[in-house]
C-alpha cells in the first residue's frame, strides 16, 4: 500500500495544481498537506508560472521519443524538479488539460526564474541534446490568481514571434506588446487555393499560396498562436472541400486535426524553420490535390466553373476572368467545357444571365435598364438584342406576355 501511495503522489499533485489553474476558486487555500509533500516550510503568497510546449521539438528528439511521449514528458519534468525542489524554488508538473504542456511554478516573486530556466536548458542540452522554449508570467497571488498567471505564460509562449531566433525565454511583458496580429486567416485565401488544389497542378498551387507566404515575409511576424488558428481553419476548409465534392461518401474524409498538437518544422536548435514550413504547406496541398484526383477521377473543375458562373449572373464574366480565377489556360477551359457540356462557354454564360433576367422581369417595379444592369449589361439596347436573340422576343414583350396578366 505504501508503494502504491508513493506512486500515486505525483499524479495527485499534478491533478491538484492543474485544477487550481483550470478552475479558479476551486481551492481557496494552499493545502498544508501539499506543502508537506513538497517540503515547503515558508508561506506561499505569490507564484510565477512558466509553460513548456512540445510543438517545437528538433527532429532528432522527436524521432527518439516518437513512440513514447510520456517518457519525454517525464524526463523534462524530472530535470526541472531537480532544480526547483532541491532549492524549494518551485514545482514542475504535467498539465492535465493539455497533454503536450509542462508547467513550472516558481514560489514567491520568482526572481530567480530566468536564471533557473537557463540552467534547465543547459541540462536539457546535455541530456536530451536540445533546448526548450519557455513562456514566463509575471508574479501573481496564489492560488487565487494561478489561472491568470498561466494565461500570461501561455500568451508569452504562443504569441512570440517565431521568425526571431534570439532567445528561449519569452516574458509576458514583452510578448503582450509585440504581437502584431499579422493577417493569417486562411479564409481570406481559401477560394484561390481551393481552385488551385482542384486543378491538380503543382505550379498553380504554388502560385495560389505565394501571396500568403509573401505577406508573412513582408510583415516579419508569425506566432505559434496564429499557426494554430490557421491549422484549424485549414482543416475545416478541407472538410468543406470534400463535402462539396461529395468525397465524404467514400469514407475518405479525415477529421480535423487538433491544431494545438500539430508538429512544426524546427532546426537542430529548436527554432522554427520558416522555409521548411512553407515546403510542408506546399507538400500537404500537393497531397490533397493528388488524393482528390484519385478519389474522383471523373470529377471536373468544369462543374466548379459552371457553379461559379451561376452564382454570379450579375457580373460580366469573361473567359480571361475564369482563366485567372481557376488557374487554367483559356484554351483548356474552352476545350474541356465543350467536351463535358456539349456547348460553348460563352453560350452558357449568356444563358445564365438571360435566365436571371427572366426572373427579374417578373418584378414590374424594375425598369428594363435596371434589369440589364443587374445581369451584367451596361447597355440596355445591347441587352435587348441579346435577350431577343435568345428568347425570340424583347424584354418588354416577355414581361407583357408572361407577367402583365398576373398584376
Amino acid at each position: 500500500m505504501s508503494i502504491e501511495l508513493n506512486q500515486l503522489k505525483p499524479m495527485y499533485l499534478e491533478q491538484y495544481f492543474s485544477t487550481i489553474i483550470n478552475e479558479p476558486g476551486a481551492h481557496p487555500g494552499f493545502a498544508d498537506t501539499i506543502k508537506l509533500q513538497l517540503g515547503i516550510t515558508k508561506p506561499i503568497s505569490n507564484v510565477r508560472i512558466a509553460v513548456i510546449r512540445l510543438d517545437l521539438i528538433p527532429p532528432a528528439v522527436r524521432d527518439k521519443f516518437a513512440d513514447s511521449l510520456d517518457l519525454l514528458l517525464f524526463s523534462i519534468t524530472n530535470i526541472c524538479n531537480e532544480f526547483l525542489k532541491a532549492q524549494q524554488q518551485g514545482f514542475a508538473l504535467r498539465h492535465w488539460s493539455h497533454e503536450q504542456e509542462i508547467l513550472l511554478l516558481f514560489w514567491g516573486d520568482g526572481d530567480q526564474a530566468a536564471e533557473l530556466i537557463q540552467a534547465m536548458n543547459r541540462a536539457f542540452l546535455q541530456t536530451l541534446k536540445t533546448r526548450f522554449h519557455f513562456g514566463l508570467s509575471n508574479a501573481a497571488a496564489f492560488p487565487s490568481a494561478g489561472a491568470s498567471a498561466y494565461q500570461q505564460a501561455r500568451l508569452a509562449l504562443m504569441g512570440r514571434n517565431l521568425l526571431l531566433n534570439d532567445t528561449y525565454l519569452h516574458l509576458f511583458s514583452s510578448a503582450s506588446g509585440s504581437n502584431k496580429n499579422t493577417p493569417l486567416l486562411f479564409s481570406e485565401h481559401e477560394e484561390r487555393i481551393r481552385f488551385a488544389v482542384l486543378s491538380g497542378s503543382k505550379e498553380q498551387i504554388r502560385r495560389a499560396l505565394r501571396p500568403w507566404f509573401d505577406l508573412l515575409e513582408q510583415e516579419r511576424f508569425l506566432s505559434l498562436e496564429q499557426l494554430v488558428v490557421w491549422r484549424q481553419q485549414f482543416e475545416l476548409a478541407k472538410s468543406i472541400w470534400e463535402s462539396k465534392n461529395e468525397r465524404s461518401r467514400n469514407g475518405n474524409s479525415r477529421a480535423a486535426a487538433d491544431g494545438e498538437h500539430a508538429s512544426l518544422p524546427v532546426d537542430a536548435s529548436g527554432f522554427f524553420d520558416f522555409a521548411q514550413w512553407q515546403l510542408a504547406v506546399l507538400a500537404e496541398a500537393f497531397e490533397i490535390a493528388a488524393r482528390f484526383a484519385e478519389q474522383d477521377k471523373e470529377r471536373s473543375v468544369i462543374e466548379e466553373i459552371a457553379a461559379y458562373i451561376e452564382q454570379h449572373p450579375h457580373e460580366d464574366i469573361t473567359l480571361q476572368d475564369i482563366s485567372e480565377k481557376f488557374f487554367l489556360s483559356r484554351e483548356y477551359i474552352s476545350r474541356k467545357f465543350k467536351q463535358e457540356t456539349n456547348g460553348n462557354l460563352s453560350d452558357f454564360i449568356a444563358e445564365v444571365r438571360i435566365k436571371r433576367a427572366k426572373e427579374l422581369l417578373a418584378n414590374g417595379q424594375l425598369k428594363i435598364s435596371q434589369v440589364a444592369e443587374l445581369v451584367g449589361f451596361q447597355d440596355e439596347k445591347y441587352f435587348s438584342r441579346v435577350f431577343k436573340k435568345r428568347t425570340n422576343c424583347s424584354p418588354n414583350d416577355y414581361r407583357k406576355h408572361h407577367f402583365d396578366g398576373d398584376v
